[in-house]
Formats: structure tokens, C-alpha cells, sequence
């Protein structure tokens, strides 16, 4: 079985091997430099260099040990990735970590070996096949959902060839699912950022602030420098930029301007922010090699488009929503479940994002008085629905934060209620006078986040908190 070990600097292959040589029988190490040369592909390619040492070592069977002689444990990592050895001084002085003592290393721990509950799975920007990751491995760190949108957010962390995770750079906006051991799928959404870390280097492409069709409203100035009132230039787009990534609106401001001056500060930046942006932190004296892929839910991609309504007319809510999700990029349309929505003017003066929009359609509620909910299914659809009553699908949640099912049973692996009321159970006192507070006992779930690690849900946001969630003790 072969291992590699990574180093930042090159070592003299003759001190190398007069530490490493003989350790036991068997052994065998070949050392070779390489100089790794890597152009990060977000269209604005940034070319990094570093020179590299690669130890491969090839472990033969077990051989009794030499007296007076140290020798190699093998901690374990999964194929892939960088392994952590740790080296024993033949003075049986301290053990301390190869990647150290051998000059300035680069060193990844994997996690624990726990049990994988949800699968990362890539596809291409097209929808189509499944992205190729060779020599890379992904896990699940954690991930959310919420009452508005469902699925939220999700952390993938990522290790293996330095190539291959310097090219992640190319999955941004590319969909993400997360499969259960079943196949199917508990999660949906896109790759919003990709953090590179090497050493002491961690560079990061995201698409938060990229913006492909850009317009500029101003307060344009009159003869005599008269200050006139609000116009807007028009819309400027990079069609290269919209096929690769989609349409990413943005709407800058400026003031006292003329029509000009203002269609020049579009085109500007535009020309700057047509492309993910990448952004470099240096911390001197790290050691990791990894990246991560922050992910987010389908619903996000609703603020990349501004809304505009001209029309007056009152209409129901839902059908305002699907109008507006008709002219969304990568929605498919719009499920509605209620036929209790109230009526409201269409009239949108365009300054507000798309999702904005729909969150305060929702907030409008129903005839029931009880607000409009929406999640988006695996297919892509919006869809809309009465938030239910409380009643006996209620789930529970327990003295120890522990959430239950209405049959108060354990959750499934990898679920994430949202949406969804909770009863506290063998919490409140009976004792305890509360007739003027609105039903204490129950809890909306507003948002739910699932951690990997822990195999368990680790955190719960309720209505009237969801600034933050509430961390959940363990079961």
C-alpha cells in the first residue's frame, strides 16, 4: 500500500535517507521533487507555484523490529489523501509528527472514520452528468433547512491531489445533492464557494460577489446643476459570463450624475465583477491541505434577479408567486397547495430582488390567518402551502434538545424538519402560571442543521430566532 507525504521545501536526499533508511525491513523510499504549477480557472486564471517534496512510501509485510533501530507507525488515511505518519526517534525520544520533523510540512488529518449518513454527489453546470472528481474525497460536514426555501445551507470538506482540488474552482454553480445510503436524496442545491487552503495559502472563488447584468440608478443632474429627479440607465449584461454562471443581477447607485457618467460606471463594473472573484489569505505557519465547498439552496438563487411589476391590480398572492418564479433562471415553476391565499396589488417598482419579493407575498398569509410557506423540491419547483396547525403530527422536543417525531421516535439519519411544529415534552412545569403567553409549549421549527460528525441534529432555530440557532445537547 503506497502513502504520500507532502513537503513545502526540499530536504537533502542523503540526510533523508540516512533517517529513514533501514528503519525496518522492507521499507523502501523513493523521493522525488516536483515543481506543481497550477492555473485556477475561474476565467480570471491566477497561476501558483510552489516546488514540492513527494515521499512515496511502499510498505512491505510487518518484519520483526531491528533493536536500537526507530520505526514508522501508520495511523491510517483513506486512499487519497495525505497520510499522517508520526516517526519514532531511535533514542526513543518524543514522537512528533514526520511532516514536521522533515522540514516546514503540509499535514491533512483526516476526521474519524464515522459512519457516512449523506453522500456528496456533483453534477455539471449543464445538469447532466455527474462532474468527474478523480483523486479527490468529499465528506459532509453539515447541513440545514429551512421553513422559507428549504434546502439552506451545506459544507462539504474535501482532501486529496493538490491538482485536483486547485481545479474546484471550475464546480462553482455546478448542482450538489446529498444521497442517503438509499440513493436518494436529503438535500439540493449549487457549489456558491470554493476555499483552497495550502499551507500557509487559502484562496477563495465564490459567486457572492460577481454580478453579470448590471444597471446604475442615479439622480441625474439638470442645466445649472439642478439636482432632477431618479432615472435608471439600462441594463448592461456579459453574455459569456450569463451562459456559464447564469444571470447575476446587480443594481448600483450613484448620485448627481447624467446618463453618461452613469452608463460608464455600469460598464466599469461590470468589466470588474463579470467573473467569480478570488480572494487570498495568508496564515503563516499552516500546514493543512484541504478545500471546502460552501454550498446553498436552489431558493438563493431567486435574489440574482431583480422584479418589476407595473400593473396595479389586486391579485392572490400565489398567483403573484408563480409569476414571478415563471421568470426565474433555475426554478421550473411553481407547485401551489392552498386555494386560501388573500389578494394583493401586483405593483413592484423593481428595486427589490425576486426572493424579497416572494418572502413578503408569503408573509401575507392565508384567509386561516396563517402564513404561506415554501420549500423547493428536488425537481426545482417552488412549492407554496399553508403552514400546518398544530396538531398531532406535532413532533417533540425534549429537556435535552433532543428532537423527536410525532410518534416519539428518533429521527431518520440525515432529516432536517422544517416548517413543522414541536411540542416541548417533560419541560415546562405544570405549576408554572403562563395563561398570557401564546401556547409556550409549542415551537415552530423555522430552521434545522444536521452535523455529520455528531450524526445528529445539531442545531434548531425557532420563529422569533431565527438570527441564530439554537445549539441542540447531545441524545
Amino acid at each position: 500500500m503506497s502513502y504520500r507525504i507532502t513537503f513545502h521545501e526540499s530536504i537533502e536526499d542523503s540526510d533523508l535517507l540516512a533517517d529513514f533508511g533501514g528503519l525496518s525491513a522492507g521499507v523502501k523510499a523513493r523521493l522525488t521533487q516536483v515543481l506543481l504549477e497550477t492555473e485556477v480557472l475561474v476565467r480570471r486564471p491566477s497561476r501558483l507555484t510552489q516546488v514540492l517534496l513527494e515521499i512515496d512510501w511502499e510498505e512491505a509485510p510487518p518484519a520483526p523490529p531491528v533493536a536500537g533501530r526507530g520505526r514508522i507507525d501508520r495511523i491510517g488515511a483513506p486512499q487519497g489523501r495525505v497520510a499522517p505518519w508520526r516517526w519514532g526517534r531511535p533514542t526513543g525520544g518524543r514522537r512528533i509528527p514526520l511532516a514536521v520533523m522533515a522540514g516546514h510540512g503540509m499535514d491533512w488529518r483526516a476526521p474519524e472514520a464515522l459512519p457516512v449518513v449523506l453522500t456528496p454527489r456533483l453534477q455539471r453546470r449543464d445538469f447532466g452528468a455527474d462532474l468527474a472528481t478523480p483523486q479527490i474525497t468529499m465528506r459532509l460536514e453539515r447541513q440545514s433547512w429551512r421553513a422559507i426555501g428549504g434546502p439552506h445551507l451545506a459544507r462539504i470538506r474535501v482532501g486529496g491531489d493538490i491538482t485536483a482540488l486547485w481545479g474546484l474552482a471550475e464546480a462553482l454553480r455546478c448542482p450538489v445533492e446529498l444521497l442517503d445510503d438509499h440513493g436518494e436524496p436529503r438535500w439540493w442545491g449549487y457549489v456558491a464557494e470554493v476555499e483552497v487552503r495550502v499551507g500557509g495559502i487559502a484562496l477563495s472563488v465564490t459567486l457572492d460577489s460577481m454580478a453579470n447584468r448590471i444597471a446604475v440608478a442615479y439622480a441625474y443632474v439638470t442645466e445649472g446643476d439642478v439636482i432632477g429627479s431618479r432615472a435608471t440607465t439600462s441594463w448592461a449584461q456579459d453574455d459569456e459570463s450569463v451562459a456559464e454562471y447564469g444571470t447575476v443581477e446587480r443594481m448600483e447607485s450613484s448620485s448627481g450624475d447624467d446618463s453618461a457618467t452613469a452608463a460608464a460606471l455600469r460598464d466599469t463594473t461590470l468589466a470588474q465583477l463579470r467573473w467569480p472573484q478570488a480572494s487570498l489569505r495568508v496564515t503563516p505557519g499552516g500546514r493543512e491541505v484541504g478545500a471546502t465547498l460552501h454550498c446553498r439552496g436552489w431558493w438563493d438563487t431567486l435574489r440574482w434577479r431583480y422584479y418589476d411589476n407595473p400593473a396595479t391590480e389586486g391579485l392572490q398572492t400565489t398567483a403573484q408567486i408563480a409569476a414571478i418564479v415563471a421568470e426565474a433562471e433555475f426554478l421550473g415553476g411553481t407547485l401551489v397547495e392552498t386555494d386560501d391565499a388573500v389578494e394583493a396589488s401586483q405593483y413592484q417598482d423593481g428595486d427589490q430582488s425576486a426572493q424579497s419579493v416572494i418572502e413578503a407575498l408569503l408573509a401575507r398569509g392565508t384567509s386561516n390567518d396563517r402564513r404561506l410557506l415554501a420549500q423547493v423540491t428536488r425537481e426545482r419547483y417552488l412549492r407554496v402551502y399553508e403552514e400546518p396547525a398544530a396538531g398531532a403530527s406535532d413532533y417533540f422536543l425534549l429537556a435535552s434538545g433532543a428532537l423527536r417525531t410525532a410518534f416519539d421516535t428518533a429521527l431518520a439519519p440525515g432529516q432536517c424538519p422544517a416548517g413543522v411544529w414541536a411540542r416541548l415534552k417533560d419541560v415546562l412545569p405544570a405549576s408554572i402560571d403562563m395563561v398570557r403567553l401564546a401556547e409556550p409549549e409549542l415551537v415552530m421549527l423555522e430552521e434545522t442543521e444536521w452535523d455529520e460528525a455528531l450524526q445528529r441534529v445539531a442545531a434548531i432555530g425557532s420563529r422569533g430566532a431565527a438570527a441564530s440557532l439554537m445549539g441542540v445537547e447531545p441524545l
